[in-house]
């Protein structure tokens, strides 16, 4: 809403865009806001959950490095084996 002044034009569009930058500020004010008071709740309850479920996650994480380190013991163990038996092999012949 523009204020109505007896002014020449230009000095009522400048007071019009104050109004509209002012209106704009309280309003990105009033969204921040609200996002702060609706989404600090979510935020509390993923804190929450992630305080009880630490360990597990923590365990998940082990269990991953843990079985990639096994699956390339395996790898080496397997070629260790076949190049055994490939000695094996020529010996009897």
């Amino acid at each position: 809403m523009r204020r109505t002044i007896r002014a020449d034009q230009r000095t009522i569009k400048t007071l019009g865009r104050r109004d509209h930058e002012d209106r704009r500020g309280a309003y990105r004010q009033y969204v921040s806001y609200r996002l702060c008071v609706t989404h600090i709740p979510l935020i509390m309850e993923f804190l929450e959950a992630l305080a009880k479920g630490w360990p597990m996650l923590l365990a998940l994480i082990g269990l991953i490095i843990v079985l990639a380190k096994m699956d390339i013991k395996i790898a080496v163990l397997e070629e260790k084996v076949k190049s055994l038996f490939e000695i094996f092999n020529r010996k009897d012949k």
